[in-house]
């Protein structure tokens, strides 16, 4: 299972190597003031976020990466990947209890699927994926 996909019932560690991992990508295709600026972070934040010399991040810098992502990247659509299209289920489902989580995150793959199916649309090409690591966490 790929990192981005095991947010379900995981630590917050996996969640933070998640987030830089996005910034780092979005780095490499923009720059460090963009992400910065996007984030609501400091250029210094960033930098020494994506060169790995920030070794343990704050709740407020984890909260604005968190927020940065959900913002930026869900727009990409189906650019998106299964590790993001995963995380960005479990932030739509951050309420729901985690041992209940996987179960309701199957239910949202399913309803996308029909959603998908019943509008004639191709399915995006992460939704197979995301469908069969949450079938396995049922």
């Amino acid at each position: 299972m790929l990192p981005g996909r095991q947010t379900v019932n995981a630590g917050p560690e996996v969640e933070v190597a998640f987030l830089i991992a996005a910034a780092r990508q979005a780095v490499a295709l923009t720059s460090i003031r963009a992400v910065a600026n996007g984030a609501g972070l400091s250029h210094g934040t960033v930098f020494n976020l994506v060169n790995s010399r920030t070794r343990k991040l704050n709740r407020t810098t984890i909260a604005k990466l968190r927020e940065w992502y959900v913002r930026q990247w869900a727009s990409i659509g189906d650019g998106l990947t299964p590790e993001g299209a995963a995380y960005l289920m479990e932030q739509i489902l951050a309420a729901i209890a985690p041992d209940e989580r996987a179960k309701a995150a199957f239910e949202l793959v399913q309803a996308l699927e029909r959603i998908y199916d019943r509008h004639g649309t191709q399915r995006p090409a992460w939704l197979p994926a995301v469908r069969a690591d949450y079938l396995r966490l049922r």
